[in-house]
């Protein structure tokens, strides 16, 4: 990786752990039952982000960012929705950075209820489990 590269992502790292930083400020209640996460888009693209750096996906940034305790709990529960095969992201960070950009922009386009969501699938598995008995 060329040095521009590298002190490129480094500046990415601090923007994002600066913005993650700006919203635990923010965020002091948490996710309301009628919210959607669209409505905290930025929130959510963030919180993604930081938890697949938690998760240690990106190298380079073990440790570095911060976490928004809330909006990580609520990426938990959607990551599986986005990225279904775990371990779908290559160690390399330009790759993973710019797999996470291509999402990010699918997620923007996305205005689903969250709530709404989480029944569909726990239907969606009501039935599987009625289907497999």
């Amino acid at each position: 990786m060329c040095e521009q590269n590298i002190s490129d992502l480094k500046n990415e790292n601090l923007s994002l752990k600066e913005k993650i930083e700006a919203l635990e400020k923010r965020l002091a209640a948490p996710i309301e039952k009628a919210e959607t996460y669209a409505a905290k888009r930025e929130e959510f693209f963030i919180a993604v982000i930081a938890s697949l750096y938690d998760k240690n996906r990106l190298t380079s940034a073990k440790g570095l960012l911060p976490k928004a305790p809330e909006l990580l709990r609520l990426v938990e529960s959607k990551i599986p929705l986005f990225w279904p095969a775990e371990g779908c992201f290559p160690m390399i960070e330009e790759q993973c950075l710019k797999n996470l950009r291509e999402t990010i922009i699918l997620l923007e386009r996305d205005v689903t209820d969250l709530h709404q969501l989480r029944a569909e699938k726990r239907q969606m598995q009501k039935t599987r489990k009625s289907k497999l008995s």
